[in-house]
């Protein structure tokens, strides 16, 4: 037989068994604020319980919530997460575990935390701005870990002001906003988003916008921006606006249209409505608006508003109608002048030619528009034949009474 040398056999695994008693394995998910202890145990004891001792040596000194074992054959997996914990420290542990035999002890391990993570912080463009307002907008992933993050903001890159502070936690990315107000209009501004944990900060990059310039407020009230505008129903009429971003006071112009004469003007109003004067009655009105800021600059003009102030009421007598022999229709046209208007007819005659009148027809309601309203009421019981009668028209608001000119007719 031919001597070839030793024979190798194929390669065969194995797996070594656990002891039977507790067994401290290794930590798991070890990060510089936490980890997780492991350890096996049978717990073929009765009242079996459990738990981990840690501590920075051998001594450990802290031990973690007892937790009771049902009674079993099988190795049972035991674990115990820890939080907090320290970064870059050395952390011993063991298994204890107590049944009635006795306390059994797994033996020790250790491990050491890794340094704690830098919060990493990222600034994002404004948003939403106007010349008074603007929104500020960063995140920041706080690695697990609780971070206090702030906005800086201010003209320049030294800021100035902070925010009040927003707290982040957990291994995600948190976004945040901040609305900033009172800003100058039409001027740069500087901010960063940044965060800190319980041992480093981090600052998110410099971003700079700039608010829109200072605009005149919209005007609301009263008017229309197309001359002659409406009539009104006052002559105090009270002046509204919108408020314009920026602005810290308003100026007023109002003046006569299409004349100019400025009748009232202000530059240091503040809030959104005035009632400035007493308006004349019957005259058409312009008016407009600026801004101004807290360092005194003025806007451009807002676009005008135009109306007309009420006035007493427009009258004039018309020819009368159906003449009989004993009545006539009186007939006028009345023009209420945007105030509630009433009207009558005053009529006298029978052998007298004066305008001292006699007689007068029921009062009528006309309206509160601004166009004629053609009115007309009936004259009764008049004298004979050839008898001649004089007439008017007398119209009424609450700025006087108009009385129309005097006409005349002769009962047929």
């Amino acid at each position: 037989m031919d001597d070839d040398g030793p024979q190798l056999g194929g390669d065969q695994p194995f797996t070594t068994l656990l002891p039977p008693g507790p067994y401290t394995r290794p930590a798991t998910q070890v990060a510089s604020y936490s980890a997780t202890f492991n350890g096996t145990d049978t717990p073929t004891g009765n009242n079996t319980s459990y738990w981990f001792e840690y501590g920075n040596d051998t001594n450990y000194g802290n031990i973690t919530f007892p937790t009771s074992l049902p009674t079993s054959t099988n190795s049972a997996s035991l674990s115990y997460s820890i939080n907090p914990i320290y970064p870059l420290t050395l952390y011993h542990f063991q298994l204890v575990v107590v049944d009635d035999s006795g306390t059994n002890y797994g033996g020790d391990r250790y491990f050491t935390t890794p340094d704690d993570p830098v919060p990493t912080v990222t600034t994002y463009p404004a948003n939403s701005i106007t010349a008074s307002t603007a929104t500020l907008q960063g995140t920041v992933a706080p690695h697990g870990l609780i971070a206090n993050a702030y906005f800086q903001y201010g003209l320049d890159t030294n800021y100035g002001t902070y925010s009040s502070p927003f707290f982040a936690s957990g291994n995600g990315v948190d976004t945040y906003f901040l609305t900033v107000t009172n800003l100058q209009p039409n001027t740069t501004y500087h901010y960063r988003f940044i965060a800190s944990n319980r041992s480093y900060g981090a600052n998110g990059a410099d971003t700079n916008f700039t608010t829109a310039p200072l605009g005149p407020p919209a005007l609301v009230s009263p008017g229309s921006g197309t001359a002659p505008g409406p009539t009104l129903g006052t002559l105090t009429p009270v002046f509204t606006w919108n408020a314009a971003g920026g602005a810290v006071a308003y100026g007023l112009y109002l003046s006569q249209y299409p004349s100019g004469t400025l009748v009232f003007s202000s530059t240091t109003l503040i809030g959104t409505s005035v009632q400035p004067v007493t308006l004349q009655p019957g005259t058409d009105y312009q008016w407009f608006m600026t801004s101004f800021d807290s360092l005194g600059n003025q806007s451009g003009a807002s676009g005008s508003y135009y109306f007309v102030t009420p006035a007493p009421p427009a009258v004039q007598t018309a020819a009368p109608a159906n003449l009989t022999t004993n009545s006539a229709l009186l007939q006028a046209s009345v023009t209420p002048n945007g105030l509630n208007t009433t009207c009558y007819f005053e009529y006298g005659g029978n052998a007298n030619t004066d305008t001292n009148y006699a007689s007068m027809t029921s009062t009528n309601y006309v309206g509160n528009g601004s166009a004629p309203q053609n009115v007309g009421a009936t004259a009764a019981n008049l004298a004979a034949k050839g008898n001649p009668y004089h007439f008017r028209v007398v119209a009424q608001n609450s700025l006087g009474t108009t009385y129309g000119a005097d006409l005349q007719f002769t009962v047929p």
